[in-house]
This record gives C-alpha cells, structure tokens and sequence, in this order.
C-alpha cells in the first residue's frame, strides 16, 4: 500500500488533501463493525482514496474519519517505544462500539456517585466549532464524584466493548493497536472527565488536523500498523 501511496506524492497528486470526505459506509460495515485483516484495510483504502479527514491527538494517536460515525484509531508507534497511553476517566457525547482490530488494549469501567467526600472532581467540557472543526474546548468544574473501578476489561484483537453516554471508562494502550469506532445515536450537549480531588486539570487538547507535511509520515504509520500480526 505504502508504494501507492508515495505514488500520490511524488507525482504531486493533491487527491488526499482536497477530496471530499464521504458520506457513508455500505450498511454492512455500518451495523457490523469489521475486525477482519481483511476488513481493516478495505476501510483504510477507502479512507485514503476517498481523502477522509485525518487528525492527531498528542504524539502517540491518530484518528481516520471514513464518516460522521465511524473512525480508525491507530494507538502508539509500530517500530518506536511510546509511553503507556492512557487518557484517564471520561464517557462520551455519543454510544459507540469499539472493536480491536490490531494489538490490544485494557477498557476500565468505572461506577461514579455524587459524593461531598469524593475522590474525584468532575469537569464539564463543551466544544467550540469554526467551520466544522473543533477550535478548542471550554472546561469548567462540575460536581465532586466518587469513582470505583468495577469492570477492569482486557480487549484482545477481534473482541469489542461498547460504551453509553452515561459509562464512565478510561482505557490504557502498551502496544501498537488499532481499533475501529462506530458511534450511534445522539449527541449530548457535552462530556464530561475526572481529575483526582484537589488536583488542577490539564487542558484538554483538541483533535487537530494533521499537516500537510505531516501525512507522509502518518500514513507510512498507519500502513506498518495495518501489516502488524493480529
């Protein structure tokens, strides 16, 4: 894949940066989420055919959009050391279903109460749009909240979890993984994410767009995950 990709840009083609992004997947990968090898790079063909949108979140995490509900996570680095990638307490603005398709990854489901003696303060945030995309994200302090792990999932390739808009999770990634998100139903107004009680909160970091310069070495990324062994 890597070959035709370079191909791409080498002969100066700009079909990545500027074709649409498309509308939907057939209904079969929409209420089946693939797992296969197969599957995987079907959708990443596609994705990189079709010039789907393709963000970073930190150093260690990238996220190919195919539509509005469904994205390829690529976690970590398949030939460098990264540190244990792990984004702490939070739930989700929408239901989804996540199924590992590459490497594997811990899902930790938490309880969480309204508690004067928590453990944890919990942050509201609500995201700002400028021409569809995210600017940034406005957090402010919600309630203080006892959280207890109750559900400590290890998800290996094949397998998947779904997730409410009400669970609260957190995940934690060692290895090269690769996971395919498909999210359903409505939006909630805003997400929220637990910080340990007196502690301050690090500003969230918004998904952003990756570079122009930045998608070769994305997407030579992505090809070497797409080859690791299931």
């Amino acid at each position: 894949m890597i070959s035709q990709w370079f191909k791409h840009f080498s002969t100066g083609s700009t079909r990545l940066f500027g074709a649409p992004r498309p509308q939907s997947l057939s209904s079969e990968l929409k209420t089946t989420p693939p797992s296969g090898a197969a599957s995987l790079e079907q959708l990443v063909a596609q994705g990189y055919d079709s010039g789907a949108t393709l963000r970073t979140y930190g150093k260690w995490f990238l996220q190919l959009q195919l539509d509005e509900d469904t994205m390829l996570n690529f976690w970590g680095h398949p030939s460098r050391e990264f540190p244990p990638i792990t984004p702490g307490i939070h739930n989700h603005r929408r239901e989804f279903t996540s199924v590992v398709a590459r490497g594997r990854m811990f899902n930790r489901r938490y309880d969480v109460q309204p508690s004067d003696t928590g453990n944890y303060q919990a942050f509201i945030v609500r995201r700002t749009l400028i021409n569809g995309e995210v600017a940034f994200e406005n957090v402010s302090p919600s309630d203080r909240v006892e959280a207890t792990l109750t559900a400590p999932e290890p998800v290996e390739p094949g397998e998947s979890y779904v997730m409410k808009t009400t669970d609260f999770h957190s995940t934690e990634v060692l290895t090269p993984t690769v996971t395919i998100l498909h999210f359903r139903g409505e939006e909630t107004p805003y997400q929220q994410f637990l910080v340990p009680y007196g502690k301050t909160p690090t500003p969230k970091t918004t998904l952003a767009k990756v570079s122009f310069l930045g998608h070769y070495e994305a997407w030579h990324r992505i090809d070497r995950m797409v080859a690791l062994a299931r």
